[in-house]
């Protein structure tokens, strides 16, 4: 469900919540 969280963020916060998730 934090997916849909990241799709929210800007693509700038995007990469670094990715890496977080990974």
């Amino acid at each position: 469900m934090r997916n849909v969280d990241v799709k929210r963020q800007p693509a700038i916060d995007v990469p670094a919540r990715a890496e977080t998730m990974t």
